[in-house]
């Protein structure tokens, strides 16, 4: 049997510090000896990520896609899907990291079952354990919460297309739209969720991981996720659809009633105008009633200002405060 390949393709924009310790974790396994490879996609940083990069250059494993601009989030990972010349691609988000077992764990498993995609633990709120699926809607059922990671699924290289990845340009979610749309395509297919393949996240003393959609809960997670879930081709079911648009918060809580609280104390004005602007989202989106939500949107952020000094002493909220 060939053996066969893998790629991390690392998508990135501004966060040079994560980037340069995901490289130098990543270098330190092929070193110990995992044989894989890596495809940096820098979508126009304007930090210091290319003098990050100029280390790491002319390193034999390792390629980069420098893009002048950004080209928004799809089409950088795309330029990664559409580069790399393996026989399977990980995405690999730039503030997240695998431990050499792990690594170690996708690359054989790649190796020795037939899989056309192999999805990992991607939070400790996962309780499922390893399965093998042979039908979509079933995956989306059970997995379709977690997928939205893109770090979430190893993919061969024959779900990947140019035409697929335009289809899921500005969806947010080119990972997954791929990654369903490429099963879809297919007359047999064989995923595997192995519970023993754990993501981990690179985290600095003292400073809160970034992400960018901290203003944009409502948006992201309610009119942009629903639009994205009813694309899927006509092999997902509209219940498991429907069943997939809750499931996210259900599990992944990022329309919380705790979220809303969090954006009252920091006084996020801009989370509460995305929230007017997709509240008529929420019904579908979470079994919370809207009641709720409007009243935390609007109590004068005063009273919540009286409890931010008590929540900065608790150490699990403290890093939810800016």
């Amino acid at each position: 049997m060939n053996q066969k390949s893998l790629t991390v393709i690392i998508p990135t924009w501004n966060r040079a510090r994560y980037l340069e310790k995901n490289l130098e974790i990543l270098d330190s396994y092929l070193k110990r000896g995992l044989d894989f490879k890596i495809l940096v996609c820098n979508n126009g940083s304007t930090d210091n990520t290319s003098k990050v990069l100029e280390k790491w250059v002319n390193h034999p494993q390792i390629a980069i896609i420098n893009h002048p601009e950004n080209i928004k989030y799809d089409r950088n990972v795309a330029s990664g899907y559409l580069n790399f010349d393996t026989d399977f691609c990980f995405c690999l988000g730039d503030t997240k990291s695998l431990s050499f077992e792990s690594l170690e764990r996708i690359i054989k498993t790649i190796n020795e079952e037939n899989l056309d995609a192999l999805v990992i633990k991607t939070t400790n709120s996962i309780i499922q354990q390893t399965e093998y699926y042979d039908e979509i809607n079933k995956i989306l059922l059970e997995l379709g919460w977690v997928l939205p990671n893109i770090s979430s699924c190893v993919l061969s290289n024959k779900l990947i297309s140019i035409e697929r990845c335009e289809r899921y340009f500005d969806s947010q979610f080119i990972h997954y739209g791929v990654f369903v749309d490429g099963l879809c395509a297919l007359k047999k297919i064989k995923v595997k969720y192995d519970s023993t393949i754990k993501l981990e996240l690179i985290n600095f003393a003292g400073i809160i991981r970034p992400h960018g959609w901290s203003s944009k809960v409502c948006s992201i997670w309610g009119k942009t996720w629903m639009a994205f879930v009813m694309t899927f081709p006509w092999k997902v079911s509209l219940e498991t659809k429907l069943n997939v648009i809750r499931n996210l918060n259900k599990f992944e809580k990022h329309l919380s009633l705790g979220v809303f609280v969090f954006a009252k104390i920091n006084s996020d004005k801009a989370f509460f105008e995305d929230y007017k602007e997709n509240r008529k989202y929420m019904p579908l989106l979470s079994s919370t009633p809207l009641l709720f939500y409007d009243i935390i949107a609007f109590i004068p952020d005063v009273f919540f200002q009286l409890i931010r000094p008590l929540l900065r002493r608790v150490t699990k909220y403290k890093q939810r405060i800016r």
